[in-house]
């Protein structure tokens, strides 16, 4: 039988915490009238994830408190030692100075028996604090709640109890800082000469972070390195890096486990949540949303939504940092990965991974049907299957979505879903092009181009090789962007796809422009108007006009290149391509200024800026306000010249790209001279 405490547990080695301490000191001070408003908070909880230190901050702030403590611990989370209500009464009783012959059988009675004793006390001007510890339903809870504004109760539980009128504290893992101060606090109280936190702060930096800064494991990293003084702390965190099972390596004997804690709180969850609990371990990226988790599951997103706050109150997942979904503590993460590889068959697994990889590929392809100028007249026809319900909610799902994305690419290709490895590139190659997310853009093209190649897939592959050029091509690597574009053109013409051929064709015109080629990007660019000649071909068309006005331009056949820009805006507006309109009239405009004619210049590029802007385009956006710094230069405004080029260094400073960095020289020029101008 447990004994309430009529004190409180050791305090071993507690740090920081500053906030929680606050809040919880806030509810266990005593306030008179004259001080204002009684406080009518009576309850305050304190919940977190097993090992949290949830106790630990329960004594710190009891230490403080002035009156009585009856402690207990309820064992909630333990079948085996559970203590349930009428126990616990009888504990506190006793505690409380009432003899055991005064203490009545029955639950009801001890419970008005407790109240009167504790009213009692009150009226006496004594205070008590009841900490009921390890809590795990709100029955155990309830009939140990005092009475009357004197006495004050903390609970501590793994799950969100929902006690009414009580303050509610959730605690977090330790700051780094902190984690790195427990980590010490610990060594030195076995040994004050024990230097090894502050001989290697580094190693100790990764160590703590190794332990997911959760207090439970600090405190068993600390036992491991006092029994082996010679021990280096880089010793230890070699053990857990290399470690198949780190979780494993967190266990002392059999006294103290990560795993052994968190067995605790996942026995207790219905099976429907425990099997979700395991499957979210299945996504790769950093959180999942309720869809993704609602096709692991195989289960209606309104059914998952209610196992996935369930989890979220149960503290074995986490909201995601943006609100959007949810994810795992990094050792939790471990654990959900031991439970599903353990009780999840092979087959189970790998049904559960091709679900996840359907919902990202599909929900990526209807993003691109905002994006990609090619199919953004399919939605007409498809908006009722469409998740989105314009462009704006396409970007903000990819933004959201896009570690999740990228790692699903990887995933794909770990588990052999060559498919899903292919497929998911294309979908995402708009969004990358328009946001500039180079590395992705690369890394995931890499990918689907060798499933592509293992699939056989002459179609997949040209696709991928043609769009991972355009990477190469704004990365300034030439020679790979050629390459990649030369042999799409080779796959196009072995399936005998014409128009995929004049769009690649028009690629390779780009990626020899840039290189410096201009009269191999003219040859190109001819071949593919040759061949870009159905009505179906008018939006590629036209893009290949811009690229060819580029060629004139390169060449300083200036009157040519404005008629191709002409035809080319034409082309643009009749089919309704934004993006292409904007990328023409910035070209437009730099015609336009080298011929000093500014007025149009400056129209073409105000027109430019204006469409970035509504799309979202910030690397346009940065080309307009560049070209607008020079055009308003040539004008004799100054005032507005500087203006843009400040504008445009800030969007340049914050994309950091390779292809930006001749038009940042341009706008510091500008800058430069407006300094020196300057009286």
């Amino acid at each position: 039988m447990p004994e309430a405490c009529r004190g409180l547990p050791a305090d071993e080695g507690f740090t920081g915490r500053e906030p929680d301490l606050a809040a919880l000191s806030e509810v266990l001070a005593e306030r008179t009238d004259a001080q204002g408003p009684v406080s009518s908070v009576v309850v305050c909880t304190v919940a977190g994830l097993a090992g949290v230190g949830k106790t630990a901050l329960a004594v710190r702030s009891a230490r403080e408190f002035s009156g009585r403590v009856l402690f207990i611990d309820l064992h909630g989370f333990d079948p085996g030692r559970s203590v349930d209500p009428t126990a616990a009464l009888a504990i506190f009783l006793r505690a409380l100075g009432t003899p055991d012959e005064h203490i009545p059988p029955e639950q009801d009675a001890r419970e008005v028996l407790y109240r009167s004793v504790l009213t009692a006390l009150s009226e006496a001007g004594d205070r008590v604090l009841v900490i009921a510890d390890n809590a795990a339903q709100l029955s155990q809870v309830l009939p140990l709640r005092p009475t009357g504004s004197k006495h004050r109760m903390i609970v501590t539980s793994r799950n969100n109890l929902p006690i009414p009128g009580a303050r509610r504290v959730e605690v977090d893992v330790l700051p780094a800082a902190d984690a790195q101060a427990v980590l010490e606090l610990a060594l030195r109280a076995t040994d004050p000469d024990d230097t090894r936190v502050a001989d290697d702060p580094a190693a100790a930096s990764e160590l703590v972070r190794l332990c997911g800064y959760l207090p439970l494991a600090l405190r068993i990293v600390a036992e491991l390195l006092a029994d082996q003084p010679e021990r280096t702390v880089a010793d230890l965190v070699w053990v857990l890096s290399a470690a198949q099972d780190r979780l494993g390596e967190l266990a002392y004997d059999d006294s103290l486990g990560v795993r052994t804690a968190f067995d605790a709180s996942y026995q207790r969850l219905p099976d429907a949540q425990r099997q979700l609990f395991r499957l979210m371990a299945l996504n790769p990226g950093p959180h999942i949303s309720i869809a993704a988790a609602a096709a692991l599951a195989d289960e209606p997103e309104d059914v998952v939504r209610r196992s996935l706050q369930a989890l979220r109150r149960a503290h074995l997942i986490q909201p995601a940092p943006d609100g959007v979904g949810y994810g795992f503590h990094d050792l939790l993460r471990l654990y959900a990965d031991g439970r599903c590889h353990q009780e999840e068959s092979v087959d189970d697994r790998a049904d559960a991974t091709h679900r996840l990889l359907d919902h990202y590929r599909d929900a990526a392809w209807d993003a691109d049907m905002h994006l990609n100028v090619r199919r953004i007249n399919d939605l007409a026809e498809q908006h009722s299957t469409a998740r989105f319900t314009d462009r704006s909610a396409a970007l903000a799902w990819l933004d959201a979505q896009r570690e999740n994305l990228v790692a699903a690419v990887d995933l794909a290709v770990r588990e052999g879903f060559d498919t899903h490895a292919q497929d998911l590139p294309v979908c995402l190659y708009a969004y990358f092009y328009l946001h500039k997310h180079w590395d992705d853009w690369v890394t995931t093209s890499e990918h689907g181009l060798a499933a592509a190649v293992r699939l056989g897939d002459k179609r997949g592959e040209a696709a991928i090789r043609n769009r991972l050029g355009g990477a190469y091509r704004e990365l300034d690597r030439f020679d790979e962007a050629i390459e990649c574009h030369t042999l799409a053109l080779t796959c196009w013409q072995d399936v005998g796809d014409r128009r995929s051929m004049g769009v690649t064709l028009t690629s390779l015109g780009n990626a020899y422009l840039d290189a410096k080629q201009p009269d191999e990007a003219m040859r190109c660019l001819q071949q593919a108007l040759d061949l870009l000649t159905e009505p179906s071909d008018r939006p590629a068309r036209g893009i290949t006009m811009t690229s060819l006005g580029n060629a004139y331009h390169e060449l300083s056949r200036l009157p040519e290149a404005l008629t191709c820009y002409h035809q080319a805006l034409a082309i643009n507006r009749e089919e309704q391509d934004r993006h292409g309109q904007a990328v023409t009239l910035l070209n437009l405009g730099i015609a336009h200024d080298r011929l000093h004619q500014f007025d149009a210049a400056l129209e073409c590029n105000q027109q430019a800026l204006t469409i970035c802007q509504e799309l979202g385009d910030h690397h346009g956006q940065a080309h307009a306000h560049s070209n607008l710094s020079i055009v308003y230069w040539s004008l004799g405004r100054r005032d507005a010249a500087i203006e843009s080029s400040h504008k445009a260094l800030a969007i340049f400073n914050h994309l950091r790209m390779p292809d930006l960095a001749r038009r940042e020289r341009a706008v510091l020029m500008i800058i430069d001279w407006a300094e020196q101008d300057s009286p």
